[in-house]
């Protein structure tokens, strides 16, 4: 059997990405773009009998893949059912090796505000929390306007 090379490992993480749509299964957030921070997991766990083929793979954050460990979701067991795949027990030394790793919580990787729209006073969200800047919604930016993003400091110099 020979070892994976990196490229061959890309390859294969860019192909379930797509084919999972940039969606990590097990927490249901986006995939990063450039894949860092993601690993191949095993739907059927290795651990209880999964077979490393290409129908029993996924895409998963890190975290999600230390979370899930071994678990065996509903979609695990429909797969072993439809592939004749007998499930095993879990190794209870094993897991007891292992300490529950802590949630993550997700965060923007900017800062956004809710604003209110100079226009009708919706809300909006907005990377500025300048009051001074004056922050439309899509309803009130004008179709016409070709500027960049809607509270760019640029834009206001323009109008």
């Amino acid at each position: 059997m020979t070892s994976m090379t990196v490229e061959d490992r890309m390859r294969r993480c860019q192909l379930l990405a797509y084919v999972q749509d940039g969606i990590c299964p097990w927490c249901k957030r986006p995939l990063p773009d450039d894949l860092a921070g993601t690993e191949i997991d095993h739907i059927i766990p290795r651990s209880r009998g999964g077979p490393n083929f290409a129908w029993n793979r996924q895409l998963l954050h890190l975290l999600c893949n230390k979370i899930k460990r071994d678990c065996l979701t509903d979609e695990a067991v429909v797969l072993a059912e439809k592939h004749g795949i007998t499930l095993l027990e879990p190794d209870p030394e094993r897991n007891r090796s292992r300490p529950e790793p802590e949630p993550r919580t997700w965060q923007p990787s900017v800062a956004m505000y809710a604003r209110n729209c100079y226009g009708c006073g919706c809300q909006v969200i907005s990377r500025s929390n300048d009051p001074a800047m004056r922050i439309l919604c899509d309803a009130c930016w004008p179709e016409d306007w070709e500027g960049s993003y809607h509270d760019d400091p640029e834009d206001e110099e323009q109008r």
